[in-house]
């Protein structure tokens, strides 16, 4: 079940300063999510449903949309094109969304604004792509195990990555890779492939603070990924720490005023300026 309200003034303006609630519409698919929406116009849509949306969601021209999981996470999926498609200006804020399983990358940017929290973007043919605009991932896990597939692509744009686990696949599939990445900025993340090549690809990224198989200065360098046995389900797309992953990872990581209370299921961080943390979006339990 879907509910939309176009113009709703609560979550956006909130994160986005826009809006108030204008009207109110109920569906059962996404794939009437935004043909009332007129350009210029802001809503918020939740949705829950025991099964996956199926089809593209697309945020286009200067539409500015919020889609919001009323459950713990909410899945979409599409076959053919990319699953969530932001340009010609779009905005979109996306909340505890999994976007699992297509056929094409599953979350393209052409400039467009995002902001993207406590979701997660797996098996997919590619995970995401961006090209111009700003986008910000905060909370989530981007992953594949694929070969020959680069998790998320930057051409241009500025991406910011904090608290979030980004994993590549196996031969040629660096979990980060850019055109030009003068503008990326990760912090406090996990970026692994199985990949023997580096994991990222990137040059001019500002890394920090985070844990790589890599030795990167101001990082924490894990060394090679060996199997998938960090992770609950590398080859489904949970990238929940196991007991195997390395003990580095715990304390990569260091907490600054404004960064997220919680990890991406709602454990605590420590929320004092300067303690050591966990890198990435999950925080054992």
């Amino acid at each position: 079940l879907v509910w939309m309200w176009i113009g709703f003034g609560g979550l956006i303006r909130r994160w986005l300063g826009l809006g108030r609630v204008r009207r109110r519409i109920r569906t059962r698919s996404l794939g009437l999510r935004l043909r009332m929406w007129g350009r210029g116009e802001e809503g918020t849509i939740y949705f829950a449903t025991p099964n996956a949306h199926q089809g593209q969601f697309g945020v286009l021209g200067s539409r500015t949309v919020a889609l919001i999981s009323k459950t713990d996470t909410g899945t979409i999926l599409s076959a053919g094109a990319p699953t969530i498609d932001v340009n010609q200006g779009g905005v979109v804020f996306l909340g505890g969304v999994d976007v699992v399983g297509g056929t094409d990358v599953g979350f393209r940017c052409s400039n467009c604004t995002a902001w993207i929290s406590r979701s997660r973007f797996a098996k997919n043919n590619g995970e995401v792509l961006i090209s111009g605009g700003q986008v910000k991932f905060r909370n989530s896990f981007v992953g594949s195990n694929l070969s020959d597939v680069p998790t998320m692509v930057v051409q241009s744009g500025e991406v910011g990555i904090l608290y979030s686990s980004v994993i590549g696949g196996t031969t040629a599939s660096p979990a980060v890779q850019c055109v030009d990445g003068t503008g990326v900025v990760v912090r406090n993340s996990l970026i692994a492939s199985r990949d023997a090549a580096d994991e990222i690809v990137c040059a001019g990224i500002q890394v920090s603070n985070s844990a790589l198989e890599m030795d990167m200065p101001g990082n924490t360098a894990l060394g090679p990924m060996p199997d998938g046995s960090w992770f609950a389900g590398y080859a489904t797309g949970d990238f929940h720490l196991t007991p195997a992953a390395p003990a580095a990872i715990s304390t990569a990581a260091v907490w600054m005023t404004g960064d997220p209370a919680a990890d991406i299921d709602g454990e605590a961080r420590p929320t004092m300026g300067g303690a050591t943390d966990v890198a990435g979006a999950d925080v054992p339990n």
